[in-house]
């Protein structure tokens, strides 16, 4: 059986986005990323403490 892959809006038709927009929006989210969350620590990374 073939594998269903993840679609991005801009893959598809925009008929296909507007019948199922939810599972669009979904495959946007999934892909979001701090870009903070991925930055290196290096030697001069000032590490604040949580209140």
């Amino acid at each position: 059986m073939k594998q269903k892959t993840q679609m991005f809006p801009f893959e598809v038709p925009i008929e296909e986005v507007l019948k199922d927009h939810d599972r669009f929006v979904d495959s946007i989210f999934s892909c979001l990323a701090s870009e903070f969350l991925v930055m290196p620590k290096g030697e001069g990374f000032v590490d604040y403490l949580e209140h």
